[in-house]
């Protein structure tokens, strides 16, 4: 054998080796705190539970109990029957937008369950999820806690499951809503039932926190790709849906149970019933099982285009929307609740393309809360703990007068903090500061705690609702 061939055979051996090495290498497993988690996912552990139910009902009866469990798990599977279950918390995701937060009862249930957001084309139903996934990132996917105040110890940012069958994502657009398209995975597969398993293996491999299916009345089943659109196909893209909604439940709740909490966002459309001359014919494709397995269902409202002068031209032109909407559904909080808040669609005033202004329904919220000082005729400041959170530095001052310059600007008072010139230097100093999540989160407890009272307005009786009642007056004459 030639030199040149040994070089060459003892080169491929070397490399076989090194390639049988990594194939050894195990990654290693993310240090995860459990207690920490079960602390913060449950109000009372299973020994809790146990202890107060034998104090209940007796320590001998507690024993038939668990004794007639353990039969039951080990014919059926264990986690079958819990005799002592552990109570869980309803753990919550904000979406990004406080109006919509407390209209939903503090935000979206994330404990293991499901979503939908339905309603007629641009009324914001991706806008919705946009703004849930950049939320999402800010958060520890084991603890769901925000990453700068983790409590188990992975500091692993929440991932997102893209399903996109619509291919409608835009890197430029998330991107300016705050999302790192870094944490985020796409699948478009091709037929209703691949989307179906898709979802379901992903829920069970418990790699995402955070999945979206956008949308599922445009994932088509594959008979109906395969037999051309001439042929008709009824019922067959429900009974599909159907299946998968009870799959993806089971697949949550079992994700849930081990302490990695997921949420499934599903994205729907509105279509119209055919031949209906009374009542509402608005309907959603893919059967009834999407009315009764998400805890949570939004139906979106047509939008309102806010118009300003022109700084250019002067004349009217449209520069932002107002995105409205009902909770129809809420099994974690009272349902109906409106919401509506405005996004700029173009750059305007100093606020940029994709803003969501919520600063009036912002400074309702700290007036509702009582963390509001006026500080003197015209100046205001806030009270604890919002200083000691927002750390808001003092800026726009005259070095030589220590007076406020500008509108924008705030000095340092020893005993109340930051004070500020008017309410809307205020305002942006909270919004445009990197502790905003953590106020909305202050809010939306005082709120949903009961300490603070922010009445939202609700609809006495959905549009499908009227419908009916009009339906039958008519049929009663």
């Amino acid at each position: 054998m030639s030199a040149k061939k040994k070089d060459e055979t003892k080169e491929k051996k070397e490399t076989k080796a090194k390639d049988d090495k990594k194939k050894e290498e195990v990654v290693p497993e993310i240090k995860v705190d459990r207690e920490a988690i079960i602390r913060k996912m449950f109000s009372k552990t299973e020994e809790e539970v146990e202890k107060a139910q034998a104090k209940k009902i007796g320590a001998s009866r507690l024993a038939k109990l668990k004794k007639f469990g353990e039969v039951i798990n080990s014919q059926a599977g264990e986690g079958t029957v819990k005799v002592s279950k552990a109570h869980s918390k309803v753990l919550r995701m904000s979406t990004g937008i406080l109006e919509l937060d407390l209209a939903m009862g503090g935000g979206w249930a994330f404990n293991g369950k499901m979503g939908l957001i339905w309603g007629l084309q641009s009324q914001g139903k991706s806008e919705i999820c946009y703004r849930t996934i950049a939320e999402v990132q800010k958060h520890c996917a084991y603890c769901v806690q925000l990453l700068d105040e983790c409590v188990c110890g992975a500091k692993e940012p929440m991932l997102t499951n893209m399903i996109d069958i619509e291919n409608s994502w835009e890197d430029d657009w998330a991107i300016s809503k705050g999302i790192d398209p870094d944490l985020v995975s796409f699948a478009q597969p091709d037929a209703l039932e691949d989307t179906v398993d898709y979802i379901t293996e992903s829920i069970n491999q418990r790699l995402y926190s955070l999945h979206i299916l956008d949308s599922i009345a445009m994932s088509t089943p594959e008979k109906e790709l395969e037999e051309g659109q001439s042929k008709w196909q009824q019922g067959l893209s429900a009974r599909i849906q159907n299946k998968g909604w009870r799959a993806w439940t089971n697949a949550l709740n079992k994700s849930a149970k081990d302490g990695f909490p997921q949420l499934l966002i599903v994205i729907n459309q509105q279509r119209e019933k055919i031949g209906v001359m009374f009542g509402d014919p608005s309907t959603k494709p893919g059967g009834k099982s999407q009315e009764f397995m998400p805890s949570i269902i939004i139906k979106t409202q047509s939008p309102e285009y806010k118009k300003y002068d022109s700084p250019i031209t002067g004349a009217e032109e449209t520069y932002a929307v107002d995105l409205k909407g009902v909770i129809e559904k809420n099994k974690t909080a009272p349902a109906k609740a409106k919401y509506s808040f405005s996004m700029f669609t173009r750059d305007y005033n100093g606020q940029v393309k994709g803003f969501v202004d919520e600063k009036s329904f912002l400074l309702k919220c700290i007036e509702k809360c009582n963390w509001l000082i006026k500080h003197s005729p015209t100046k205001w400041a806030l009270k604890d703990p919002l200083n000691e959170i927002l750390n808001i530095t003092p800026e726009g001052i005259n070095e030589e007068t220590g007076e406020i310059t500008g509108d924008v600007g705030c000095k340092e008072d020893k005993e109340v903090g930051p004070v500020f010139k008017t309410k809307g230097a205020m305002l942006d100093a909270i919004i445009y500061g990197s502790r905003y999540v953590q106020m909305r989160k202050m809010i939306v407890t005082a709120v949903t705690s009961g300490n603070v009272q922010i009445e939202m307005e609700r609809v006495e009786k959905t549009e499908e609702e009227i419908a009916l009642e009009n339906q039958q007056k008519a049929i009663n004459g």
